[in-house]
């Protein structure tokens, strides 16, 4: 392969993603977004606003449901009669008229956090479509945010999308009683929003997950597994942010079936896009790492072996074209490395941005995570993030040879050791395509033998 590969671990030194944490966490604190919060009665005065003395003006009920070309529409305002229908909890919040005629919900946030609620408690599955104009960001890169799924009931809990100047991240919030909020980061985009352009931005949420779209591009997506089931949504800035939002729209989503995927096997011959027993050379293969990539016969077979040292070592193969295919591997696992890993296979691998699986072996058993290169919110560069997709206890036995099939595919991924499944899960945030890789983890040592790649139907 001629393309240069990126080095998607170079921050692994240290033992990944404990493989029981679903979810990277990420407390945010003093900085970035959460820097200017007031204390806990601030929030629950502006956040709330239903804890607090009602405003002067009772907000209409939402409109009665409407059918729109097949789409249920919960809730819809163009601002054009006036801002009834939504609950503010201070006076930041206006009308404004574009010279065009458009008449805009406008928020100029001085150095606090400020909030426009609206809809009901009771909606689930639904997209939040929402036309954005970014008029000001803050001094530390900071402006609007939408926010889906926010419950009545405590503890709250919440789907929250923010723009920052170099992108925007989606996070989930929470908040306990007489406490200050929470949030879990669990996704990032580097699509940013121009000053003064106006963007649609579409969120879509509903089990098992969430998934944003900014002029219908796909920015940020999360499959989450304490998916929140329900909630209202609210519009809102960041302290010395300030932006307009028009022609809001609620549409009912129809809930989403996880398919069976298909049995393993088929009556048809299989079509094999790679093969490789290591007999002749390893020349189908480019390696990355400090490690030492070595051919070793045992026993008559030749074995494609790597001793990893202080890093992760890998051996990449295929085409970036690859779709939904098996990768069946034999592996015998000669040490496992630091914090108890060992050899890994990753499948998929794509690029621009650069977003993998991977099914990491350690002495515990295997974890399979989607790993994404990506905006980091707080500091504004890109990181690999981590989502643990599932796990087994299914260990590999040192010295002793294991099949191993992956199965990619959309409908869902599935791990066999040995011809028996230990692992079936389904990912909505599906990477199409893209090459395969071996590895090893640091300081672990591992072989591999007659490595196949089987094109797989749908």
């Amino acid at each position: 392969m001629s393309r240069k590969r990126m080095s998607t671990h170079s921050n692994r030194g240290e033992k990944p993603d404990p493989p029981w944490i679903a979810i990277l966490v990420a407390i945010i604190g003093l900085m970035g977004i959460f820097s200017a919060l007031p204390p806990d009665s601030w929030f629950r005065q502006s956040f709330f606003p239903t804890a607090t003395p009602p405003p002067t003006t009772t907000p209409t009920p939402p409109p009665t449901t409407v059918t729109s070309q097949g789409s249920t529409v919960l809730f819809e305002d163009d601002f054009e009669s006036g801002m009834s229908t939504w609950q503010t909890a201070d006076k930041q919040w206006g009308l404004q008229t574009e010279t065009s005629g458009n008449t805009l919900l406008c928020v100029n946030s001085v150095d606090t956090h400020t909030y426009a609620s609206a809809g009901s408690t009771t909606w689930a599955d639904y997209a939040l479509v929402v036309d954005v104009i970014m008029r000001r960001y803050s001094n530390d890169g900071f402006g609007g945010l939408m926010i889906v799924h926010i419950t009545d009931v405590a503890p709250h809990s919440w789907y929250e999308y923010t723009f920052i100047t170099g992108g925007a991240y989606l996070v989930k919030g929470f908040l306990e009683s007489n406490s200050q909020p929470r949030f879990e980061s669990l996704d990032s985009t580097y699509q940013k929003l121009e000053i003064g352009r106006r963007y649609t931005v579409r969120i879509e949420v509903r089990r098992p997950g969430i998934k944003v779209f900014q002029e219908r591009t796909l920015t940020a997506m999360y499959s989450d597994p304490s998916y929140v089931e329900r909630g209202a949504i609210r519009l809102g800035a960041s302290p010395g942010s300030e932006v307009c939002f028009d022609n809001v729209k609620v549409i009912a989503l129809p809930a989403q079936t996880t398919p069976v995927p298909p049995t393993a096997t088929t009556s048809q011959a299989p079509t094999i896009l790679f093969e490789d027993n290591f007999e002749k050379s390893a020349s189908q293969w480019k390696t990355e790492g400090d490690g030492d990539w070595e051919l070793r016969k045992e026993a008559g077979n030749t074995l494609y072996c790597i001793s990893s040292k202080g890093g992760h070592n890998y051996s990449y193969a295929g085409s970036d074209n690859w779709m939904d295919y098996a990768l069946q591997v034999d592996m015998i696992m000669r040490r496992y490395g630091t914090n108890g890993y060992g050899g890994l296979m990753s499948m998929h691998i794509a690029y621009n941005p650069t977003r993998f699986y991977e099914y990491t072996f350690s002495d515990q058993g295997a974890v399979l995570t989607r790993y994404v290169l990506d905006l980091d919110p707080q500091s504004k560069t890109y990181q690999l993030q981590s989502y643990s997709l599932g796990l087994t206890k299914e260990t590999a036995t040192l010295g002793q040879r294991h099949a191993i099939r992956i199965e990619v595919r959309r409908s869902g991924i599935r791990a066999l050791q040995d011809g028996r499944l230990v692992m079936q899960v389904s990912d909505p945030f599906y990477v199409a395509q893209g090459g395969i890789r071996l590895g090893g983890t640091p300081d672990s040592q591992v072989c591999f033998d007659n490595v196949k790649v089987i094109a797989l139907s749908d």
